[in-house]
Order: C-alpha cells, then sequence, then structure tokens
C-alpha cells in the first residue's frame, strides 16, 4: 500500500491538475490526499482529471470560498471503501482491506490556536468512539512538533501551540514514522523559511503490520509544499530463506527509493540511511582493500582507519528489552538470535 499527500494551493487549474496527475501515476499510489483544492463545487470530471486512467473513487469537502477544499482519491481494486465522513478540517473514509477495516483522516487544519485544537478534540473524539478499526492520519496540519521543525522566520512561535500538537500525537499513540529526503515540507518563496506542517501519523500496528519503512518527503514541484509518500516494508516482495530474504529487501529498498528520486522528484542525491548503510560501507571496504592491494604499505594506514571504522559502525551496545537490559557479549548474541530466528523464518 503506498499512500501519498500533498497541499496542492488550489487545483482550478487545468495545467496544475495534469502535473498533479502525472506525479500520482510516477509515483505508483494507491491513494492520494489533498489539501487546499480551492474549488467551492467539485465536478466529477474535474475529481477524476487529478487522477486518470483505471477505476478511481474519490470523497471530497468543497472548499469554503477560495479557501481550503479536501480531496482524497483512490484505487477501487486496491481498497474498498465502506463509508466517507467529513467535517471542519478534515475528510475521512473507512475501507477494508485484506480482511481488516482501516480509518484514513485526510486533514487541512486551519492556522489559528483555537481552530487547531478543536480539530485536534475532534479527531481524539472520532478515533476513541470508532475503535474498529486501525487509524492512519495524514495531511497539512499547519503545525509542528517542536522548534527543530522549523527554520527561518517564526521560529521564535508560540512554544504552547508546539506542545499541543505534540501532546495530541501522544494523546491519539499514533507514530510520527521517519522521514526520508527532505527534512521540511514546506518552503517560502524566497527560501528563507521552511517548516515540517505536513506529515503521516500511523498506528504502530499499522507500522508494524504494513512493515512501514518511513514517510518519503520528495521535492517540491506543484506548490509550496512537498509531496509526501508513505510506503511499506511489504511492498518488496521476495522468497528464500531468512537472511537472503533481508538481504535482497534491502537491495530493493535502496534501488526503489533512488528510482522513486529520479522519476518522480528529480532528486538523485537521497541519503539513505538505515540497514542500506551497512551495504554502502561494505562497498566502502572493499575499495579500500583494492586500494591497499595496489599500493601496499604506503596506504595501510587509510586501509586500518577504514577498518576502525567499520568496528566502530558495528559495535552493540547495552539496550532495554521487554525483559529488562541486555549487557554482556553472550546475552545480546542469544537476544538478537533469538528474535531474528523468529522473525525471518523460511517462507
Amino acid at each position: 500500500m503506498i499512500i501519498g499527500t500533498l497541499n496542492i494551493r488550489g487545483g482550478g487549474n487545468a495545467l496544475k491538475r495534469r502535473r498533479i496527475n502525472s506525479l500520482i501515476l510516477k509515483s505508483k499510489a494507491d491513494v492520494f490526499l489533498i489539501q487546499e483544492t480551492k474549488i467551492r463545487e467539485l465536478q466529477d470530471f474535474v475529481a477524476k482529471s487529478f487522477w486518470s486512467g483505471g477505476d478511481i473513487g474519490y470523497s471530497f469537502s468543497n472548499s469554503s470560498g477560495r479557501s481550503g477544499g479536501i480531496l482524497t482519491l483512490w484505487k477501487e481494486q486496491a481498497l474498498e471503501v465502506i463509508f466517507s465522513f467529513k467535517g471542519e478540517g478534515y475528510l475521512g473514509i473507512k475501507f477494508c482491506m485484506d480482511n481488516n477495516f482501516f480509518y484514513l483522516l485526510n486533514v487541512y487544519s486551519s492556522c489559528d490556536a483555537s481552530k487547531k485544537r478543536v480539530l485536534w478534540r475532534k479527531i481524539l473524539d472520532l478515533k476513541e468512539d470508532w475503535d474498529d478499526g486501525e487509524w492512519i492520519i495524514g495531511g497539512d496540519f499547519n503545525a509542528i512538533k517542536d522548534r527543530r521543525e522549523r527554520k527561518g522566520r517564526w521560529v521564535d512561535s508560540n512554544s504552547q501551540d508546539f506542545r499541543g500538537f505534540a501532546d495530541f500525537i501522544e494523546e491519539t499513540r499514533l507514530v510520527d514514522v521517519p522521514c526520508k529526503g527532505r527534512k521540511f515540507t514546506w518552503y517560502s518563496g524566497d527560501g528563507r523559511s521552511m517548516s515540517r506542517i505536513d506529515r503521516f501519523l500511523v498506528l504502530e500496528k499499522v507500522v508494524n503490520d504494513w512493515g512501514v519503512v518511513g514517510q518519503l518527503v520528495g521535492e517540491i514541484n506543484v506548490s509550496d509544499h512537498c509531496p509526501i509518500w508513505l510506503e511499506e516494508w511489504k511492498s518488496f516482495r521476495v522468497h528464500g530463506r531468512g537472511y537472503y530474504v533481508l538481504k535482497q529487501k534491502i537491495f530493493l529498498l535502496k534501488s526503489s527509493l533512488k528510482r522513486w528520486n529520479k522519476e518522480v522528484f528529480g532528486r538523485l542525491d537521497l541519503e539513505i540511511q538505515g540497514g542500506v548503510g551497512t551495504i554502502n560501507n561494505g562497498d566502502a571496504l572493499l575499495e579500500a582493500e583494492e586500494e591497499w592491494m595496489k599500493e601496499g604499505d604506503s596506504n595501510s594506514g587509510f586501509f586500518h582507519k577504514v577498518m576502525k571504522e567499520k568496528r566502530r559502525f558495528n559495535h552493540i551496545g547495552p539496550f532495554s528489552t521487554p525483559e529488562g537490559m541486555v549487557e554482556s557479549v553472550n546475552d545480546i548474541r542469544d537476544f538478537v538470535a533469538h528474535h531474528f530466528a523468529k522473525k525471518f523464518k523460511e517462507e
């Protein structure tokens, strides 16, 4: 399941809709969340012009004048939508996939602090009342968790607003999964101010069951907001022994991120973190070995420096488990072996 979101800053222009359509098609998304359509009465042909080809379903909330407007689109063959619901600042759908129920909420929050608090409270009430499915919330929250998510002007904004949003995320018990690509999601016209006001919040069970690997922040293309994509680990299907499956999935993830960056976002310098770093370190070590074999002792200092860095990278210190702290070498080895033996069985 691939879900995208973008504040488009107005969708009345046919040329802009074609660009959005191209963005969605290239991403191979299953669901796409759009904020700020600025369309008072959304007609069927206009809604479907955002995403052409195939059977596309949609739900929408009209704008109030030239402000707001929310649109959620999905591939009908990918999920079965049961009903939609909406209110001020949000548009939701309940859907069924693989015999499980999910609530997907498309959010466009006001900049007004009091209206944000009302929206946060409403979302919490909805989540509490409808507890028969897993929750995923995405969109433009017009809020940041702390000062690190903003740069430039307005950095010293009301700290109470920061805490209110951070408290909201904690109360929902949803996970703000790590970003890949850009650090910020909105940029001012002069490039001097930026903030991370767009994101996905996902229930931890969805993160685990789907194998969510992060939210990929793309390049600015259609508006002053960046598109964001929520991608799952399970979209990389490999069969075989556990270690082979893990290795191949890491390789496929690295290739996929590079391809998305080039085709969808036009950026080639994405820093791929996490498990992929292991592959990169291995490549660096091989290069060092080749250089050392060519130049002999004259280059041994460089080779040993690389070996030392590899040992530092591979060091595992004490860590906490549900059963308590694991510190000794043998305890760490046994815990890790048991964990992966259970997680990566033969398929």
